[in-house]
């Protein structure tokens, strides 16, 4: 789904957990009714005040609608976007565009081959989560500084994959 509109909707912070160093999960909640869906490898726009607008990848199984999960890095030279979301805790509210993709999965190939690093596991979490529930054949190739860095490190064992 290429969501090209830019309608906000409100959103809840419904939890908050810390997935690996400097990284946070925020699974978000729609205001008065659903999100609309997505596909593997999508993103929102989140509207974090001051006119501050930031991108961040849905990660895990594109849901039915009832709620958004994204992970955040926080970065040291950040010039606010990364701060503000690790701020934000379970009850606060926010608006958010989307979803948007413009990294969609390619179905038609055979085998796919999933590379990522460090944060840049976010779209492809999903769309290896995908993959293993549509059966379709896949390698993941995850690159990252250290295991204490390694976003959805537990998530990925159980998937039967391991970061390098």
């Amino acid at each position: 789904m290429n969501g090209t509109g830019s309608t906000r909707t409100l959103a809840r912070v419904s939890a908050v957990r810390t997935i690996a160093q400097d990284i946070v999960e925020l699974t978000l909640v729609a205001q008065g009714g659903r999100f609309a869906p997505y596909e593997a490898g999508a993103h929102v726009r989140l509207h974090l005040g001051d006119g501050l607008e930031r991108s961040y990848s849905l990660c895990g199984e594109p849901a039915d609608g009832s709620r958004y999960v994204i992970a955040v890095r926080l970065e040291p030279a950040s010039r606010g976007g990364s701060a503000a979301v690790h701020r934000l805790r379970a009850g606060d509210t926010l608006a958010l565009s989307g979803p948007f993709n413009l990294f969609p999965v390619d179905w038609s190939e055979p085998c796919l081959v999933l590379l990522a690093g460090g944060i840049g596991i976010t779209p492809v979490y999903a769309m290896a989560l995908e993959a293993a529930r549509r059966g379709h054949p896949f390698e993941l190739h995850y690159f990252v500084r250290s295991h204490e860095h390694a976003a959805y490190a537990d998530e990925l064992r159980r998937l039967g994959l391991t970061a390098a």
